[in-house]
C-alpha cells in the first residue's frame, strides 16, 4: 500500500508548509511594529502597526483578485464537436 504512505507524507508536508508560512507572517508582523496613521477620505485609523497594514493589504488584494477571477473560473466549458475528417 504505497499510496497511503504518500498521503501520510503529504499531510506532514502541508503541515510543515503551513507552520513555516505562519511563522514567517508572525516574524514579519513583529519586525514591522512601528505605529502608523492610516488616513482615508472620511476616516482616520490611528495606532495600527505597519506590519498589520501591509499584511492586510496583501490579503485584501488576494481576495479581490479571486473575486475578479470567479466569472472565468465558474463559466461553463463549451464542448466542441470532434470533426471526423477520415
Amino acid at each position: 500500500m504505497p499510496s497511503t504512505d504518500i498521503i501520510f507524507l503529504v499531510k506532514y508536508l502541508y503541515l510543515i508548509f503551513f507552520l513555516s508560512v505562519l511563522g514567517y507572517l508572525i516574524l514579519f508582523f513583529n519586525l514591522n511594529s512601528s505605529f502608523v496613521d492610516l488616513d482615508f477620505y472620511f476616516y482616520e485609523l490611528s495606532g495600527t502597526t505597519l506590519g498589520f497594514i501591509i499584511l492586510g493589504a496583501f490579503f485584501l488584494g488576494m481576495i479581490m483578485s479571486y473575486l475578479l477571477q470567479l466569472p472565468i473560473l465558474l463559466r461553463k466549458r463549451k464542448i466542441k464537436p470532434k470533426n471526423n475528417d477520415s
